[in-house]
C-alpha cells in the first residue's frame, strides 16, 4: 500500500478498526490510545507520508522581500496501526496525532481506510465527545451514531441512544467517517458528554465511559480501576480551580451556572424543561443582582 511501512502482516480474524485522532478535547484520541495500551496491542504498520501534514515552506516578509524556509513542524506526525488478538474479534487500532492540512484530509483518510480494508476490516469504530451542559462531577451519557439505521437500532438495543443533532468539525475523524462510507464500510461512532468548561483538560471520566462502551460492544472484560485515582485527581484540580474563582465579581455568573448544573442536571442532553428551569434561574439571579 502507498506510503505504508509494514513491520509484519498479522493473521487477523474478522477484524474491526478503532480510530483515534485529535478532536473535541482529544477525548477520542485518549480513549483509543488508552484501550490500545490496556490491551498491549502490537505495532505492525505505519503511514510514513508527511505531505498531508507539513507545508513545504514557511513564508517570511522582511521589508518587502519574501523569503522561504523549510517548514519546521512543532509535532511530528505519527500515524500508526496496532493489532490485538484474543477476543471474539481481532482489533486494529489506528492512532493519528495530527490533523492533515486543509484540503488533504479526505485523501489521507482514504489511505487509512484502504489499508484497513486490505486487512479485512468491514467496520470502523470512532470514539469522540461533544460539549454540553453537564457538571464535571456527573457521569457522562454516551450517544451513538452510525452509517445506517440497522446499526442505530443495534446501538439502541445495547442501551445507547442516538446522538442529538451536532455540528461536525472537519477534522481527521470526520474524514475517516466519510472515507469509510465511500468504501462501503460500516461506521459506528460514540460521543461522550463533556462540560464546556473542561475542554482544555483530559476529561478522563468521559474516556472511561467510552472505553466501557467499546468493551460492551466488543465483549471485552477490562479492569479500569487504574483510571479511578486519575479521575479523582482531575476532579479535585477542577474543584480547586472553581474555588479559586469564588469572590471574583467577573466569575459570579459562571459559578452560578455551575451551581445550577449540579443542583438541577442529571447526565444526558438538556430537555426543554431543563432549559426553561436554567433560564428562569439565571433570570432570577440577574434580577436580584444589585444595580451598579
Amino acid at each position: 500500500m502507498r506510503d505504508v511501512r509494514l513491520l509484519f502482516l498479522p493473521d487477523l480474524r474478522d477484524p474491526v478498526l478503532i480510530a483515534g485522532a485529535p478532536g473535541t478535547a482529544d477525548v477520542g484520541l485518549r480513549t483509543a490510545s488508552y484501550l490500545k495500551n490496556k490491551l498491549q496491542a502490537e505495532l505492525f504498520a505505519e503511514i510514513l507520508a508527511l505531505d498531508p501534514f507539513i507545508p513545504l515552506y514557511e513564508f517570511f516578509l522582511d521589508e518587502g522581500v519574501v523569503t522561504l524556509k523549510p517548514f519546521g513542524a512543532e509535532e511530528k506526525p505519527e500515524n500508526k496501526f496496532y493489532c490485538w488478538k484474543g477476543g471474539r474479534r481481532d482489533l486494529i487500532f489506528f492512532i493519528g496525532n495530527v490533523h492533515p492540512l486543509p484540503g488533504k484530509g479526505l485523501d489521507f483518510a482514504r489511505r487509512v481506510v484502504d489499508f484497513a480494508q486490505h486487512l479485512g476490516v468491514q467496520r470502523l469504530y470512532i470514539p469522540g465527545a461533544f460539549v454540553t451542559d453537564i457538571s464535571h462531577r456527573a457521569e457522562p451519557a454516551i450517544f451513538g451514531m452510525a452509517s445506517d439505521y440497522m446499526l442505530v437500532e443495534f446501538l439502541k438495543r445495547k442501551g445507547i441512544p442516538p446522538a442529538p443533532p451536532i455540528n461536525f468539525a472537519y477534522n481527521l475523524l470526520s474524514w475517516l467517517i466519510a472515507a469509510a462510507m465511500e468504501r462501503g464500510m460500516e461506521v459506528v461512532g460514540f460521543l461522550a458528554e463533556i462540560p464546556m468548561y473542561t475542554t482544555g483538560r483530559p476529561n478522563l471520566r468521559a474516556c472511561r465511559a467510552l472505553v466501557k462502551t467499546l468493551a460492551l460492544l466488543l465483549d471485552l472484560s477490562l479492569d479500569l480501576s487504574d483510571l479511578d485515582p486519575l479521575i479523582v485527581k482531575e476532579e479535585e484540580e477542577i474543584n480547586r480551580w472553581l474555588e479559586g474563582l469564588r469572590g471574583k465579581e467577573e466569575a459570579r455568573e459562571f459559578l452560578r451556572y455551575i451551581e445550577i448544573l449540579e443542583a438541577e442536571r442529571a447526565p444526558g442532553p438538556l430537555t426543554e424543561k431543563d432549559k426553561e428551569k436554567i433560564i428562569k434561574d439565571l433570570e432570577d439571579f440577574f434580577r436580584e443582582r444589585p444595580r451598579q
